[in-house]
């Protein structure tokens, strides 16, 4: 599925009117691999949302970190810039590619993309500051709370 390159990776200094962190956990020791997704978007004046959602049941770290894109994309008004922070480097490379329909996860992909065409520009970065950290990290720790019910991570990406 091609999409034209709406992702991009970018330096953290491009302008834009939302920033959203995603993340997720996995559970990788229970029979039926379950997961937590979740997101933080903070707009350009400091104003934070959060979502997190847990018992995904048969999933992997990079079908959960695509889903929570999708989601937070979902929320994002129509035109405006976007900049997505993951420190999973396989989804920066893989929704940073022309064509993202080769590989598995075709249907977010193909929700993604629905998302993407209608907004303005979107890059995509790991944390690159100390407020990028912070997010990060409370959306880390939220993910893996909402997951386990306490602060228990086996796999985090």
């Amino acid at each position: 599925m091609k999409y034209g390159g709406y992702i991009k990776q970018a330096a953290d200094n491009e302008k834009t009117h939302y920033t959203i962190f995603v993340c997720c956990a996995l559970d990788n020791f229970s029979v039926d691999k379950r997961g937590a997704a979740g997101y933080i978007i903070l707009d350009k004046n400091g104003d934070a949302f959060s979502s997190y959602k847990s018992d995904i049941l048969g999933s992997t770290s990079n079908r959960l970190l695509l889903l929570s894109i999708w989601s937070s994309l979902m929320r994002i008004p129509s035109g405006k810039n976007v900049r997505i922070v993951t420190n999973n480097i396989v989804i920066i490379q893989t929704l940073s590619k022309k064509n993202i329909g080769n590989e598995s996860n075709t249907d977010l992909k193909a929700n993604i993309v629905t998302q993407l065409s209608r907004l303005g520009k979107v890059i995509i970065s790991k944390p690159g500051s100390a407020t990028d950290n912070s997010y990060f990290s409370e959306c880390h720790t939220a993910t893996s709370q909402k997951l386990y019910g306490r602060n228990k991570s086996t796999s985090i990406n």
